[in-house]
């Protein structure tokens, strides 16, 4: 039986970002733009860049930046467009971290996940891990997916219209597992997922829904590409 943390994986998050303001060495005032289950939130920086907060996300960045460059740090997933400056736009998650000079991708690094995935739509950047291997990421329409446990680094082809999509608030999935499905559902729908791996449920699944589709919508589909699966929606549980 698989069952999805509300409590404890939330505080994980906290505790990464926690982690990384204690590691500021300058006295910058900082801000935290976050979003709850089922919210997305579109704000812009001090330097014009703008970032896109999926649901259950929260972002900490300098209410002004300054300094050799411009740091923030994410727990969740976000859209950046990166405005071109003198000095970088550095994006620090809990697994790696992500150098833009000028660039629009997307950075999905949840604590329940394992791993973290970025996508670009233009531009290019620099993958920083923590072993302090860097990876020069210049293809377009390419989902660079990062797994800090076995140090792997694979890369999937995706449709870039469709992850543009997801800025205006669409469910777009291309080639992930169940699991990260199910976790994007969880904080979309602010609902608790409990089912049991199957074989069929380890595939990679490639689907969008649209902003207005309701859990029993996004169950029903999902039912007929897993032909094992079962469902019931009881109250918030799945």
């Amino acid at each position: 039986m698989k069952i999805l943390s509300y409590i404890i994986l939330p505080m994980v998050g906290a505790w990464c970002a926690y982690a990384w303001l204690e590691w500021r060495e300058d006295s910058l005032r900082l801000v935290e733009y976050a979003t709850t289950n089922s919210e997305m939130r579109h704000v812009v920086l001090s330097d014009s860049t703008q970032v896109w907060l999926s649901a259950g996300s929260v972002l900490f960045c300098p209410e002004k930046f300054m300094g050799k460059t411009r740091e923030v740090y994410l727990s969740g997933e976000a859209f950046f467009h990166v405005q071109k400056a003198d000095c970088p736009f550095r994006v620090n998650t809990d697994k790696l971290s992500a150098d833009i000079s000028e660039a629009t991708l997307g950075i999905t690094a949840y604590p329940d996940m394992e791993e973290v995935m970025t996508t670009l739509l233009d531009g290019k950047f620099v993958l920083s891990f923590k072993n302090r291997k860097q990876f020069l990421a210049d293809e377009t329409g390419i989902r660079y997916d990062y797994n800090a446990t076995n140090n792997r680094l694979i890369k999937t082809s995706v449709n870039l219209d469709k992850i543009a999509w997801g800025m205006k608030g669409y469910l777009v999935f291309q080639g992930v597992s169940v699991d990260c499905l199910a976790s994007t559902l969880e904080r979309h729908f602010n609902v608790i997922f409990n089912y049991e791996e199957t074989e069929t449920a380890r595939k990679r699944l490639t689907i969008t829904f649209p902003p207005d589709a309701d859990i029993q919508e996004v169950m029903s589909v999902l039912g007929k590409m897993i032909t094992d699966m079962n469902f019931s929606i009881t109250k918030r549980e799945v």
